[in-house]
């Protein structure tokens, strides 16, 4: 049996779903307010309910560290790092603290998406990485977080082995609905009025 025909009787995502998107990755920081040379570290740890909805939608988190500074995280960083879903890469930056540590997310979004293009995305806001006065990030990385963040996740006191074990059972469900979030962020990124269109799609899936 020809290779396609195996994959067509085994995969269920055969034609549904391209190999090159069944797999995508998440560059994670703990809540930390960039501007200018003001930064403001909110928390060790990454958020709870930020990781839980991390982990939920991405296969792999990266969450860097620098020669500046190491932040440790806590029991859940420890897990996920024990599992191999978080990595802890480490980046060199120099001059203030704050462009710093913000080169160090934007090493790590760059370098791993030049890597695989289009599997990665940045989380970024008030709970994770929150560059204030703007983002270097193209429209994209925010509009598939955004429309992510649309659907209902686990709250903050889910074990993490819940979250594993149910995406384990519905992995392939898991993998469409991505797929599918990704098809709207192109309808948003191409619509003549993307910001009406985002608004549209969140609403979509809102009412799913």
């Amino acid at each position: 049996m020809g290779e396609a025909k195996w994959r067509k009787a085994n995969d269920p995502l055969f034609g549904k779903v391209p190999q090159n998107a069944r797999r995508r990755g998440l560059v994670v920081s703990p809540p930390m307010h960039i501007a200018d040379d003001h930064i403001q570290i909110v928390s060790s740890h990454l958020d709870k309910q930020e990781l839980r909805f991390a982990l939920l939608f991405w296969d792999e988190l990266v969450w860097p560290t620098s020669n500046m500074i190491r932040i440790e995280g806590g029991e859940d960083e420890q897990f996920l790092e024990h599992e191999g879903l978080l990595k802890r890469p480490r980046f060199t930056a120099w001059g203030h603290i704050s462009k710093g540590l913000e080169s160090v997310q934007f090493q790590a979004f760059e370098q791993l998406e030049a890597a695989e293009p289009g599997a990665w995305a940045m989380a970024q806001g008030e709970r994770s990485f929150h560059l204030l006065g703007g983002s270097r990030l193209s429209d994209g990385n925010g509009v598939t977080v955004q429309l992510h963040r649309a659907i209902p996740i686990p709250s903050a006191d889910v074990p993490l082995a819940e979250i594993l074990e149910f995406k384990r059972r519905r992995n392939d469900e898991l993998i469409k609905l991505r797929y599918h979030l990704e098809a709207i962020k192109d309808g948003v990124s191409n619509a003549e009025h993307s910001q009406e269109a985002l608004l549209s799609g969140i609403s979509a899936i809102d009412k799913s």
